[in-house]
């Protein structure tokens, strides 16, 4: 199903027509959707290389490929590099948080909780669960 989406998303693109914010933001959320960190990485410097810039949506679809990879200091970075631009939100959050806990990091997992909190963010059902 993802990979459908992002080879729509190619053929769209090669023709010209990957020309919103919203049409990359779909194709970076199949990559989050699917798990694949490198797609999602490489689709948001390909979105950056294009003039737009990402939103809270698109970081955390690659935040959300992050997890499912297990790709914790990866997603520490792009969380730390979200501003200016896109306030975290709850959902980001929790995607570092469950990455780093895939690697068997709970210390720095639970530091980065602590952090949310700090932050004023509230935390959400999506964020405890990552705990």
């Amino acid at each position: 199903e993802w990979a459908q989406a992002l080879a729509l998303f190619r053929g769209l693109r090669a023709a010209g027509g990957a020309t919103s914010a919203a049409v990359w933001n779909a194709a970076l959320s199949a990559a989050g959707a699917g798990g694949q960190f490198e797609e999602a990485s490489t689709l948001l410097a390909e979105m950056r290389a294009a003039g737009f810039e990402p939103g809270l949506r698109a970081l955390n679809a690659v935040l959300r490929a992050a997890e499912s990879a297990g790709e914790g200091e990866a997603a520490m970075e792009l969380l730390s590099a979200m501003r200016p631009g896109a306030e975290p939100d709850a959902a980001s959050y929790a995607y570092v948080v469950g990455a780093l806990g895939r690697q068997g990091r709970a210390e720095l997992a639970l530091g980065v909780w602590g952090a949310m909190l700090d932050e004023g963010v509230r935390a959400d059902a999506r964020s405890f669960a990552a705990l």
